[in-house]
């Protein structure tokens, strides 16, 4: 029993030896100072403390950077030296972590002569931006001071000086004309000198085309004419309409539209037709108005208790001819009570409408059909009403 007791002891003892050996995380860095005074020549130590101090066994090893290597410097054991007078930022690196501190260096008695040569580089040394304008981005590598101009107004940069690694915003305005425009963006340094050349392309000026006519009324019958195009670039034409043929050459199309045989109207009805221009860039419409088919009698309704006549026009576009039928279907029985005269022609006229009451025994009544012939034939339309009916006397 007092073995185990031993034994049991021992094993707890040598966890908490165990534990006590362990390295905490390291959470943080900072520098004996957070600021610093020297003057130039003069040299001064920075010191890093770790959070928790424990984790300094541990921890990464320190870097050091100066933000401006010539106004101070620092070596790998954080001593800072002034070298001329101005502001420098000293960083210690941890790993991730890291803590600064702002060094000023005043005018002193002695100077350290640098063995490092002054530095300057850009990237890009060549910007291309089209007409919009636009913002970009030049990337500054150097070791001193350094500023940046443009040569023109049309191009802004910010910020227009840095000491150190950096970068500039180039903004470029829009180009109004159609003229290319090119400047220099100058970065100096010490006696260095960088250019970055700025290319802004000018607006393009979209094709112009331009038809002599934009409205073109076309008769039944249908014909030819010509479109006079202007252009300083290849250009085309469209029509989505069967009935229009298109023939192109250098600066005019020759259009030919057919006659129309689509209906027979009531009423006069116009197509509006149209015909695309385009070049690609910007486009011209001509509309062909064509006049469809048509073929109607002013008054459409006639009725006698007597024999009577009436004179009536007649509004056409094409070639008719008037007919009637009694009692809908019998056209021969009509004859002998309905006729007009005349009963064909062309286009518009006047004409007389017979109604006569032969039968005082019989009533009735018909209808008047007006059909196209020749091109139109085939088309077909009611026009009028008629009637008769038993004397009343």
């Amino acid at each position: 029993m007092i073995i185990k007791k031993y034994l049991l002891f021992a094993v707890v003892a040598c966890l908490a030896a165990c534990n006590s050996n362990k390295v905490p995380t390291l959470t943080g860095i900072s520098l004996n100072k957070t600021s610093l005074e020297i003057e130039m020549g003069e040299s001064k130590q920075l010191v890093v403390i770790y959070e928790p101090a424990e984790a300094e066994s541990g921890a990464p090893e320190i870097t050091w950077e100066s933000s401006n290597p010539r106004v101070a410097t620092v070596n790998n054991n954080g001593k800072v030296t002034g070298l001329q007078k101005g502001r420098s930022t000293i960083t210690a690196f941890c790993g991730k972590l890291y803590a600064e501190c702002k060094v000023d260096v005043a005018t002193g008695t002695s100077v350290i002569e640098r063995e490092e040569e002054d530095e300057l580089s850009v990237t890009p040394t060549t910007i291309n931006a089209p007409s919009t304008g636009g913002e970009y981005t030049i990337k500054v590598n150097s070791n001193i001071d350094w500023a940046v101009s443009c040569e023109e107004p049309w191009a802004t940069v910010s910020p227009t000086s840095g000491s150190g690694k950096g970068s500039v915003t180039v903004t470029v305005e829009a180009n109004t004309e159609e003229s290319p425009s090119s400047q220099q963006i100058v970065f100096t340094a010490g006696t260095l000198s960088k250019s970055v050349t700025l290319n802004r392309a000018g607006e393009k000026i979209a094709a112009q085309l331009a038809i002599d006519i934009t409205e073109k009324e076309i008769p039944v019958t249908g014909g030819t004419f010509d479109v006079n195009v202007t252009c300083d670039i290849d250009w085309q034409v469209k029509c989505e309409n069967s009935a229009v043929h298109l023939s192109k050459s250098d600066s005019k199309v020759s259009i030919t539209v057919d006659l129309n045989k689509e209906k027979l109207y009531n009423s006069i009805k116009k197509e509006i037709i149209p015909v695309v221009f385009t070049n690609g860039e910007t486009s011209a419409t001509l509309n062909i108005i064509q006049t469809k088919p048509y073929a109607y009698l002013e008054t459409n309704s006639f009725y006698s208790w007597v024999s009577t006549t009436y004179t009536v026009a007649l509004k056409s576009n094409i070639s008719w001819l008037l007919r009637f039928t009694y009692d809908y279907d019998d056209a021969e029985h009509a004859k002998n009570y309905m006729s007009a005269v005349p009963s064909s022609g062309t286009g518009d006229t006047g004409i007389i409408v017979t109604i006569q009451n032969k039968n005082a025994s019989n009533s009735g009544s018909g209808y008047g059909y007006l059909q196209g012939t020749g091109d139109w034939a085939g088309l077909e339309t009611v026009c009028a009403n008629t009637g008769y009916q038993q004397d009343s006397f």
